[in-house]
């Protein structure tokens, strides 16, 4: 392992991914620093995806490197599973399990993972909960916990405001017309 120096959370220097003869990413250098908001736009089958998965290493780049919190994670002797327990990811197509509670869903990794007794996971659940405002864990489960968790996060960055703040200035009751 091996540190790069820089205060970046997230740098990506020379990162290039092939499929065979297809170049799908071809030398992307970028720096992202703890508390960027960061958008990754292209049309369909430009590489978006790619670029994500191989930030986490879901997908192995071709060429370049990548650091997180200084450490060379594409150097093949880093352990990447200890990596990942401070990365996260949405999927395009994300499943919670359906034969589990929403409470069970948001425990079961860190109770699995990171060895959290049942009340911890739960008591940080419930704060994540609070921090989404979701009041009723019938939307969580209709819905999908992170598409909700993350759509209120996004915002709170863009107005400054939680969707309930907003509801409340404006004067909605509820969110039947959001």
């Amino acid at each position: 392992m091996t540190t790069n120096g820089n205060d970046a959370l997230i740098q990506v220097q020379h990162l290039g991914k092939s499929f065979e003869q297809l170049d799908v990413l071809k030398d992307i250098t970028v720096d992202i620093h703890k508390g960027d908001v960061v958008c990754v736009i292209g049309p369909s089958g430009s590489g978006k995806s790619t670029f994500l998965r191989c930030l986490n290493r879901l997908e192995e780049p071709t060429s370049g490197k990548i650091f997180f919190e200084g450490v060379d994670i594409t150097d093949p002797k880093t352990d990447i599973d200890k990596h990942r327990q401070k990365m996260g990811m949405v999927f395009q197509q994300f499943n919670l399990f359906p034969h589990m509670t929403i409470m069970r869903n948001l425990t079961i990794g860190p109770m699995k993972l990171q060895g959290r007794s049942q009340s911890e996971a739960e008591a940080e659940a419930r704060k994540l909960l609070e921090r989404t405002e979701m009041k009723h864990q019938a939307i969580a489960q209709a819905v999908g916990y992170a598409s909700v968790y993350y759509f209120s996060l996004q915002f709170k960055k863009q107005t400054g405001e939680t969707p309930g703040q907003y509801r409340k200035r404006v004067g909605k009751k509820d969110d039947s017309d959001d």
